[in-house]
């Protein structure tokens, strides 16, 4: 039996409570030794301590303890006995003096011989000691064990609670009032820690998990504050110092006079720094595990779209901080800052600048400055989102928004990360060491940790109902969400309350309009056009060719600038792109009057604008061009498909664009597996930089590659910021552009040869992952706890399947290398690598992965070369949707006969058969693998050609137990095996024809085949035409 808690804090209260009164006894007994005229109380009162304390005693010897005591409840006992002990010696000392004097109810003037007979000075001493000891002892019990085992607040609420005694119900309350002072006392005397806070919850249900919060909060202030002390750090500590000594006063009270018992004063001393000790690596743990479910909600690109939007130019957008905005009807930001509420709504065209503006908001001292006189406090706390469509798929779901508020916010209060994930914090024990396996296991654990958009909701959900302050929001391109807009819409119009508001940005979609119509709000392309000029004064007009212009022609270059401004429209995209084509011209010596030409044949739509671009690259720059343009669009999709999995850098780094740019195909394979020279890079860097330029007029760009004169030219740290800069698009609407179906089309008439071959750009993406790994991989860092190489090698398989989607043939060569630079970078202790990076793989070998990614074209090559490929792994039935009967398009670009699909089916399917697969197995939501043949031949049939090979098929799954009596549903008709046999070969196959009909039960013989039994001719030309196929296999 345990005891529960009123039980054990009124066994507590007991023991607290009969030494406060010892104590006072005591005291005034070593009073009477000091006092002058050695005055004691009367008998009367003589009478009433010895009534009291032989109460208290006789209270503490009638408890009822359990009969199998926990540790803590052992303590309690044994601290129970020693009042018991310190009880009996006090009444008997108290007694004596009573018997000092036989005659009742006189007054004792001056006694003091009579009471040393009974009580030395030395014995006094020694007795307070003990007595201090007790009380420190009760008092730390109290704290660190009834602290972390009882909740306060809700036994305040019980109904039990009345029935307690006043003293218990006073213990109670006065623990739950002070035991957060008392913590910060303890962490102080051990860890000199300053700035201690208390944030005390109100609700009863987290009122454990905050009793701890002032010690989590102070230790954290002071690991920040600990490398730089200052003046009032010192302070501080001096502070801490006399606290320290006060904790202490209160373990040996009096101790410059105590010389009582010293082996006990040790004993209880250390048993108290033991405490102490495991309450302090227990707040280590807690940290450490608080901010392993804080990284847990991070990812690589959270911050990186905010990073790559270009930062406002100089003297612009300073307007959103004024007062009113001049001469427009929409709202003052300002205003909405200080004291608005809900949603501010920022909208604006494709390119005008919205997602710029939201930096400058989001970055900008006078934003916070403003939103500080929103509450009387002077603190909001502030997070961002940006959205990003073109990037990572966290970077455009819900599920990456709520990682990055929850973590942004939950940084700046982490004592809330228990109340948020009340779940995950339950995997936290209170036994745990910091340096235990089990403990690094449970921060790995919690730190890899994915999680679901239903944890989230439900996590963002808890935070609202928190009360943690003022918030404000920004989040910025909702149409950039990869989902329905009104998902994101009804969260946000869920989380708006008197202390939370969003400012919003987005085009004006009318699913947006609909719903933030009412709320404050500006356009922002009716507020650019002097930022618009700003800009082209300080890029255009400043340009020395430029001012020598304006100089010749001081009324048409002003004339210009405002043409410029007007064709706008306040699209600041549109801008930038006509001041760099004029910047060009400029450079070519062009006048005033070619300038104005140059800007009216830009259209001022951006799509029609990007069509004019391209077309204006050179011809012999245009195909490859269109490559690299498709090879990114293509990069994209693939991240998606593999970022559930493993997260993914948004588009392509730059030296990954330049191995898939490569002339030299071979190189994935000849390459050597070492890690490129710095001047290499650097090399290949800038020829992917103008090539860029050149080749995709400007609609791609690498921005931060320009940054790499601040970089120190050192070999690990410069290659992985020079060759790890990422592509990527001028911006969302170029890609926007391309996704359409003209763009696609002009895309692959760009890139397909003269003699129709077409281009792969996933091909391409293939080669590059295996250059990468051998040539690259080693700059690349751990990050979050991921390994790297288990993500490249799921993207080089995800790659190659789409390669075998667009090209109809393996990769074989450039596969199997990457099954050995994967070995040979990994190194496994034994067997193959795939055991070990993908454990849960059903296999252990190279082929069982690419039978996962469903290489089947992989997969045939493999076996179809060598069946003993699969002596060492299991072959089921799965394996069958590996065999594809329609006829390709077109063999004649791979230079392969007609036939060419059907030999290596066959041969697959020889293979399968041979490993005991059942043909006649139905795959999930398939047909099985006899039936998939059936049909396949019935819809090539009449056979004009391939008539002896497709034979040949039907006379190996016949006789490999084939279902004879399998009947075909198409074109609501239904087909019996004899009659697809029939109608397929009889008009130009009669002898094979004949020949399979014979294999067939007699009871189902069709008309259309002239005889039932095979003939002498057919059987030869089977036999000889499986001879000869299986001697070739």
């Amino acid at each position: 039996m345990v005891l529960d808690p009123f039980t054990a804090l009124s066994l507590a209260g007991n023991i607290l409570q009969f030494i406060d009164f010892a104590a006072k006894v005591v005291s005034k007994c070593r009073g009477i030794h000091k006092s002058p005229d050695g005055v004691l109380p009367e008998d009367q009162e003589l009478e009433l301590v010895a009534s009291d304390l032989a109460r208290l005693s006789k209270r503490l010897e009638e408890e009822h303890w359990p009969k199998r005591e926990t540790a803590d409840e052992k303590s309690l006992h044994n601290l129970s006995n020693a009042s018991i002990k310190i009880a009996n010696e006090l009444l008997d000392r108290v007694t004596k003096h009573r018997a000092a004097d036989g005659t009742p109810h006189r007054k004792w003037r001056s006694l003091r011989d009579a009471f040393e007979k009974v009580w030395t000075k030395k014995e006094l001493e020694a007795l307070a000691a003990r007595l201090a000891q007790l009380r420190s002892e009760i008092s730390l019990h109290i704290l660190v064990t009834f602290k972390e085992k009882f909740d306060l607040a809700t036994l305040q609420q019980a109904r039990r609670f009345d029935w307690l005694d006043s003293h218990t119900k006073y213990l109670i309350q006065t623990l739950s009032e002070t035991r957060s002072t008392l913590e910060s006392k303890i962490v102080a005397q051990d860890s000199s820690i300053v700035n201690l806070h208390l944030d005390a919850r109100d609700h009863a249900e987290f009122q454990h998990a905050q009793t701890r919060e002032v010690i989590l909060q102070a230790l954290q202030q002071y690991a920040s504050e600990k490398k730089k002390p200052t003046r009032s750090q010192a302070k501080q500590k001096n502070t801490l110092d006399m606290m320290k000594e006060e904790v202490l006063s209160i373990a040996d009270p009096d101790s410059s006079d105590s010389s009582g018992d010293e082996h006990t004063m040790r004993f209880f001393k250390k048993a108290r720094n033991h405490k102490i000790a495991q309450e302090k690596l227990r707040i280590k743990c807690e940290i450490e595990f608080r901010r392993a479910v804080l990284e847990s909600l991070t990812f690589p690109t959270a911050d990186n779209r905010r990073f790559t939007i270009a930062e406002a130019h100089t003297a612009t957008f300073e307007w959103i901080y004024e007062a009113e905005l001049s001469d427009t009807p929409w709202s003052s930001f300002q205003d909405w800052l200080v004291q608005g509420s809900g949603i501010y709504w920022l909208h604006g065209k494709a390119g005008s600048g919205k997602s710029t503006l939201m930096r400058f908001i989001y970055e900008n001292p006078r934003t916070s400055d403003l939103l500080s006189q929103w509450t009387t406090t002077g603190k909001v706390l502030i997070a961002g989102f940006f959205f990003w469509n073109s990037g990572s798929p966290d970077q455009s779901s819900q599920l990456g928004l709520l990682r990055s508020l929850l973590h942004k916010i939950l940084s700046q209060k982490e004592n809330l990360v228990p109340v948020i994930f009340p779940t995950r914090y339950e995997m936290f024990r209170d036994d745990l060491l910091p340096t235990s396996d089990d403990f690094e296991d449970l921060l790995k654990s919690v730190k890899k940790h994915r999680w679901s958009l239903l944890e989230l909701k439900h996590a963002f959900q808890r935070l609202l109902k928190e009360d943690i302050g003022h918030i404000c929001l920004f989040i910025d391109g909702l149409d950039e969400y990869a989902g329905d807009p009104m998902e994101v819409v009804t969260l946000f119009k869920l989380a708006i309350s008197k202390k939370i508001k969003i400012c919003l940005s987005s085009r004006p979609w009318v699913v947006f309009e609909d719903v933030f119509s009412e709320c404050p709000q500006l356009r922002l392309q009716d507020l650019t056009a002097k930022d618009i000029r700003t800009y082209v004064d300080d890029t255009l007009c400043d340009d020395e060719r430029m001012k020598r212009l304006y100089d010749s022609q001081p009324l048409e270059g002003p004339k210009l600038v405002q043409e410029i401004v007007e064709r706008a429209a306040g699209v600041f995209l549109w801008v930038r792109l006509v001041v760099s084509s004029l910047l060009r011209g400029l450079m070519n010596r062009d006048k005033i009057a070619d300038l104005q030409r140059r800007i009216r044949l830009l259209p001022s739509e951006l799509e029609s604008l990007f069509t004019y671009m391209l077309k204006q690259v050179e011809e012999i720059y245009l195909e490859e061009g269109s490559r690299i343009l498709r090879i990114m669009l293509m990069a994209q999709k693939i991240s998606g498909l593999v970022e559930q999995q493993y997260p993914q850098d948004e588009g392509l780094s730059a030296i990954e664009l330049s191995f898939a740019l490569d002339p030299d195909k071979s190189l994935a394979i000849t390459s050597p597996t070492t890690l490129m020279k710095d001047a290499d890079v650097a090399e290949r860097i800038s020829d992917i930089d103008l090539r860029l330029k050149v080749r995709c007029a400007g609609l791609l760009e690498i921005p931060t590659y320009w940054q790499r004169g601040s970089l120190v030219y050192t070999g690990k740290i410069y290659s992985q910021n020079i060759g790890g800069a990422r592509v990527q698009w001028l911006h969302r609407t170029v890609k926007d552009f391309l996704e359409t179906d003209e763009a696609e089309i002009m895309l692959c008439k760009n890139t397909t040869g003269v003699r129709g071959e077409q281009f792969s750009p996933s091909e391409t993406l293939l080669r590059s992952s295996v250059l990468q790994l051998k040539r690259w991989f080693l700059n690349m860092p751990v990050s979050n706890g991921h390994h790297p190489l288990p993500g490249l090698i799921v993207r080089a398989m995800t790659t190659a399947h789409r390669a075998e989607t667009e090209e109809a043939h393996a990769e074989t060569a450039v596969l199997d290398e990457l099954d050995r630079i994967v070995h040979q970078l990994w190194q496994p202790v034994s067997g193959h690598w795939v055991a070990e990076l993908f454990p849960t793989n059903p296999e252990n070998n190279f082929l069982s992965l690419a039978h996962r990614h469903k290489l089947r074209h992989y997969i045939q090559d493999k076996i179809c070369a060598s069946p003993r490929t699969l002596s060492n792994s299991v072959v089921d039935n799965s394996y069958f949707e590996y065999l594809d009967w329609s006829k390709p398009a077109s063999t004649i670009l791979n230079n392969e006969s007609p036939d060419s699909y059907l030999v290596k089916n066959k041969a697959f399917l020889m293979v399968l058969l041979r490993n005991h697969c059942n043909p006649n197995v139905h795959a999930e939501y398939r047909k099985s693998a006899w039936h998939n043949a059936l049909f396949a031949l019935l819809q090539q049939s009449p056979l004009y050609d391939s008539g002896a090979i497709w034979a040949s098929i039907i006379d190996l799954f016949v006789r490999s137990s084939a279902d004879k009596e399998a009947i075909i549903n198409a074109n609501g008709d239904e087909y019996d095996c004899r009659k697809i046999i029939s109608i397929a070969f009889s008009p130009k196959f009669p002898e094979e024809c004949s020949t399979l009909t014979a294999l067939f039960p007699q009871t189902i013989m069709l008309s259309d085949c002239n005889t039932s039994k095979p003939s002498r001719k057919g059987l030869r030309i089977l036999g000889r035409f499986n001879l000869r196929k299986a001697t070739k296999i």
